[in-house]
């Protein structure tokens, strides 16, 4: 079996140098933690076999990732906005694509979105072999107009069996949502059956295109299958699938998918009958047992509460295998429309 210690070590102290490697390659700061990150997994599945020259061997990594990148970005250009990414990476920052908008306002940020670049930026850092990203609360405490975000991300702990991290996202105007993550360590599953088990849902998958909805002032920028009827009294259901990458030509990873579908849960759990959607949420916090496989995800409310202008809202997330999480969320009335 690997040291993880040795590995660790050796992380700590080549990290710089090999960022300073990437970075002439790349010559930006993001892509170039990027090819870091990768070429350090790579190396870590390969740890028992390396020997002394580890530092060259993952120098080595990281440019043939860079030559296999810059490959396919140019065999493979983007021909239209219709596969356009939410966001392009532009010296540092995260760009905003047109269709990048949310419904409240034509100039603001889609909140989900946050959630999903929060939970890239963790992935990225944190991964690691074994390592199952558990809980990824979201806090959207400020609307934020189409102008590019950066996301910086800290180290809170680092366990044997737990590592606890943060994000925060900001623009030029200063902080606009932050993310706590929990990732734990896998191991063998405990003897005897639980006493209760979430059931799989009676929901088959779409065997069709989502239907076309007509004239609105916002149409998701995802694809959208609602399995019961919008605003009809009962726990509402509906299947999503991402149609566009969140950022430049990345594949979309399952835990960043389950991260931007989350944020369904508010307005699947807090719309009213009619259809009228009237509170906009503060969070979500989304745990995991497994993460979604495929690009389907199913989303079913289970419970709301509301009291005074503020509201409290569960679903339960599926894939075509059966449930593999819960999401939670607070929302705030927003009677009067617009942001947060």
């Amino acid at each position: 079996m690997a040291d993880r210690s040795e590995y660790d070590a050796f992380v700590e102290a080549s990290w710089h140098r090999l960022l300073r490697t990437a970075y002439l390659l790349a010559r930006d700061w993001g892509a170039a933690e990027d090819l870091v990150q990768t070429a350090l997994l790579k190396a870590w599945q390969a740890w028992p076999r390396l020997g002394a020259e580890r530092e060259a061997y993952v120098r080595k990594i990281i440019v043939n990732l860079h030559v296999s990148w810059w490959r396919r970005r140019w065999s493979s250009p983007l021909e239209s906005d219709s596969v356009s990414a939410f966001f392009t990476q532009k010296q540092g920052e995260l760009v905003p694509a047109p269709h990048a908008r949310g419904p409240w306002s034509p100039d603001m940020l889609h909140g989900r979105l946050l959630g999903g670049l929060a939970a890239r930026a963790i992935e990225r850092r944190y991964a690691q072999p074994g390592l199952h990203l558990a809980r990824l609360t979201v806090d959207l405490f400020r609307s934020s107009p189409m102008v590019p975000v950066t996301v910086e991300t800290s180290l809170i702990r680092s366990g044997r069996r737990i590592l606890v991290a943060d994000a925060i996202i900001s623009t030029d105007q200063g902080p606009i949502g932050r993310a706590g993550a929990v990732l734990l360590r896998q191991g063998e599953q405990p003897d005897g059956e639980q006493t209760f088990v979430t059931p799989v849902w009676d929901s088959p998958p779409p065997d069709g295109p989502p239907p076309v909805d007509g004239p609105t002032t916002w149409t998701p920028p995802f694809d959208l299958w609602r399995v019961t009827e919008w605003g009809k009294p009962g726990p509402g259901r509906v299947w999503l699938r991402e149609s566009y990458p969140l950022v430049d030509d990345e594949p979309l990873t399952p835990l960043v998918r389950a991260a931007l579908a989350a944020d369904f849960a508010s307005p699947l759990s807090n719309v009213s009958t009619g259809g009228r959607l009237g509170f906009i949420n503060a969070d979500y916090t989304l745990t995991l047992a497994r993460l979604p496989a495929g690009d389907l995800i199913g989303v079913e409310s289970t419970g709301h509460l509301s009291a005074d202008g503020v509201a409290t809202g569960q679903v339960t997330m599926h894939d075509t295998a059966g449930p593999f999480g819960f999401c939670v969320v607070t929302a705030v009335a927003n009677t009067l429309g617009g942001g947060r």
